[in-house]
């Protein structure tokens, strides 16, 4: 682990999210001047772009100041809110720039609960 930055990046100043109006599509624009991939998110409904905004400016404040170093193919989560996800390069560029998207994990919610065995996703 690298050491936290201090002073840490300001993410809403530094970092843009673009979510183009049609499409499912939403990235980040700003982390390859700071050395790291753009983040990108497809299949986001419009009405949750605001949330998936303040996710993607969340990953890109512990990715640029928490002294992590990612790589791709790596699972990650966070403890609030609730998540697990991994970190993928699939190839993609945003201005030439390495673009990592954020995919499910499979079964990182599945219930745990003794005497639950339906399966589905909810918070203990």
């Amino acid at each position: 682990m690298a050491p936290k930055r201090e002073p840490p990046i300001d993410v809403v100043t530094n970092i843009i999210v673009i979510g183009i109006i049609g499409t499912k599509h939403i990235h980040t624009r700003g982390m390859a001047a700071f050395g790291q991939p753009e983040l990108c998110l497809d299949n986001v409904p419009m009405f949750l772009h605001p949330f998936a905004t303040m996710f993607l400016n969340h990953l890109a404040d512990f990715m640029l100041n928490s002294g992590e170093v990612f790589k791709a193919g790596e699972r990650v989560g966070f403890e609030d809110p609730p998540s697990r996800f991994k970190l993928v390069d699939n190839g993609r560029k945003d201005q030439g720039n390495p673009m990592w998207d954020i995919e499910d994990v499979a079964g990182a919610y599945v219930c745990e609960m003794p005497g639950h065995d339906h399966g589905h996703a909810h918070q203990h």
